[in-house]
């Protein structure tokens, strides 16, 4: 499947709801983080929450209406909230909110798409997604927020897409997942042809520094990548063998690109992506369906479950449950640096 109906998928899920009720935080062991979740509710209503892990605090930062899949990274000691959203040309840009002067502003104008907002260890710079007017192709870009000077890497390559990618503020690298267009588009049309499952195309792993020089590829896989995280020494990455297959956390061997997989979808949780290590190193964080919730269901009979942020244990093997929501979806999340 291409990026962008990737991309639809994930805004048409987003857009399926049934009932505001209320936010249950749940208690764990874990207990060293704040959370950024990114949330949309049955109003079509985006919302950014503040999770504090440890006291159980959350705090309603901001809302706007929903216009395109959402995402955010949130600088505490500036109360500056940074977000996606769709702007007047009906492109999806950056923009810039102030909690304290209860401002907001736009910060780009030339790209078609933004997502993956990511924050660099000094609170100077914003690594993002994006997707060039008039390409296919998605690039990792920065913005400097005290210059607003723009850096796309890789501004030329035409063909190399970035699926998801992650930054880690500790080794000050970034860890990034790409495939070929073309291939994608050859595999697409393979299938439907043949009437064969679709098959992934080769995603190469790529480690950079922070200013985009390569550092090495850490590994090519076959398999139907989701998403990928970096922690300092080591990294993660979510797949599946195939579209609508059961998905696994793999943990990667950076030096030698060797992977084993850490943890399976369960008859409890399903559709699991988005994992990251803990800052202590305990755990793995993720986003799951609870198989035995409740469908949601939008005014056009779109049905979809909610997700929960979960904890997994690596001593214990015990998952645990961080974050619900009802009547909604949680879009994504980010551990604060």
């Amino acid at each position: 499947m291409s990026n962008k109906k990737k991309r639809v998928l994930g805004i048409l899920i987003g857009l399926i709801f049934i009932s505001l009720v209320s936010l249950n935080y749940l208690r764990t062991s874990y207990d060293s983080e704040k959370l950024l979740v990114v949330f949309t509710n049955v109003k079509q209503e985006t919302q950014y929450h503040l999770y504090d892990v440890k006291s159980a605090k959350n705090e309603l930062l901001a809302s706007n209406q929903l216009t395109s899949y959402p995402t955010g990274i949130y600088l505490i000691e500036k109360n500056l909230l940074y977000f996606t959203q769709t702007d007047s040309n009906q492109s999806v840009q950056l923009f810039e909110y102030n909690l304290k002067t209860n401002t907001k502003k736009q910060l780009t104008n030339t790209f078609d798409y933004i997502d993956y907002l990511r924050l660099d260890k000094n609170g100077l710079k914003i690594y993002m997604r994006v997707n060039l007017k008039g390409k296919r192709n998605f690039h990792i870009a920065t913005y400097d927020i005290n210059t607003r000077s723009i850096d796309v890497w890789d501004s030329q390559e035409n063909d190399e897409s970035i699926l998801y990618y992650d930054y880690d503020s500790k080794s000050n690298r970034i860890l990034s997942v790409l495939y070929s267009v073309r291939e994608d588009y050859d595999n697409v049309e393979k299938a439907n042809m043949l009437q064969l499952p679709l098959q992934s195309p080769t995603y190469h792993l790529n480690l950079y520094n922070a200013e985009g020089n390569k550092i090495k590829n850490i590994l090519q896989v076959k398999k139907n990548v989701i998403d990928v995280s970096l922690s300092s020494n080591t990294a993660l990455f979510t797949a599946s063998d195939g579209l609508n297959k059961p998905a696994s956390i793999y943990n990667i061997n950076l030096d030698s690109g060797h992977y084993n997989s850490i943890f399976s979808e369960t008859d409890t949780y399903s559709k699991i992506k988005e994992a990251k290590f803990s800052k202590d190193g305990r755990g793995i964080l993720f986003l799951a369906t609870k198989t035995n919730s409740k469908f949601l269901v939008d005014k056009t009979g779109n049905r979809a479950k909610p997700r929960v942020l979960c904890f997994y244990n690596l001593e214990t093997k015990n998952v645990s449950e961080i974050w619900f929501k009802e009547g909604g979806i949680i879009n994504n999340y980010i551990v604060l640096p």
